[in-house]
């Protein structure tokens, strides 16, 4: 069953919604929107790629329209279809917390058809779903999601939970160590996610493993209320 938020924690689901919003809506398009131009620097990326439907911003294979790129390699970044977007997701999680799961879905899928190019909505998707304890079907939603957004660590780490979620430990675990690999300058507080991802998965596979039981206790160093890590530890010390 969903959990339906009282009004503070409502406040802060909400405000969370927001963050991974600004953050996917506006890097989607990859690198990062400059200050004056309105648009989306697209660095070193291969642009042949990106046009030919193998960059992050593509969704279900369709090609970016190459009126969305300049000469200059850019992109070009609608900021009203990103409020747009981000607005309307919010709405569709404020539906899905008052228990409306049709209706957080048909918003969202109304979105999706207007800008099917944002795959951030595919993600939302994806939470709605597992808000209301449908993972599998959320499942597919991130997959989706992380396809053609392989850059985007929020997408890459929304699909290994799901995985493990839903017992895939071995889809999941290359997942994770990607994570932790683009996450090494990172403070430990802020990897700790994927460290515990990780070290859950191996230990699923094997109790004894040496890397998983040092990452679960990496974990509880940088977060010793760990809920998941401690029932994780208590479950493993009683099978020895």
């Amino acid at each position: 069953m969903p959990h339906y938020c009282p009004s503070a924690a409502l406040a802060s689901s909400i405000k969370s919604v927001r963050f991974v919003l600004a953050g996917s809506v506006a890097l989607l398009l990859a690198g990062s929107l400059s200050a004056c131009s309105g648009r989306v620097d697209t660095g070193g990326m291969n642009l042949s790629r990106v046009e030919k439907g193998e960059g992050l911003q593509v969704a279900g294979g369709k090609e970016v329209s190459t009126s969305q790129v300049d000469a200059s390699g850019s992109f070009k970044f609608d900021m009203a279809a990103e409020e747009q977007v981000a607005t309307q997701s919010v709405a569709a999680w404020r539906k899905a917390l008052a228990g409306d799961e049709k209706g957080a879905v048909a918003q969202l899928e109304a979105l999706e058809k207007r800008f099917p190019q944002v795959l951030t909505i595919q993600m939302m998707l994806g939470q709605v779903k597992d808000h209301f304890g449908k993972k599998e079907e959320a499942l597919e939603h991130f997959r989706r999601a992380a396809r053609g957004n392989q850059f985007s660590t929020m997408a890459s780490y929304k699909l290994a939970e799901a995985l493990r979620e839903t017992g895939r430990h071995d889809e999941a675990i290359p997942h994770y160590r990607r994570l932790i690999k683009g996450a090494t300058n990172y403070d430990v507080s802020l990897r700790e996610p994927f460290d515990f991802g990780l070290a859950y998965c191996l230990l699923r596979k094997d109790p004894h493993s040496q890397e998983g039981l040092k990452l679960l206790d990496d974990c509880l160093k940088a977060r010793p209320d760990h809920k998941d890590a401690l029932a994780l530890k208590a479950e493993l010390a009683g099978k020895h």
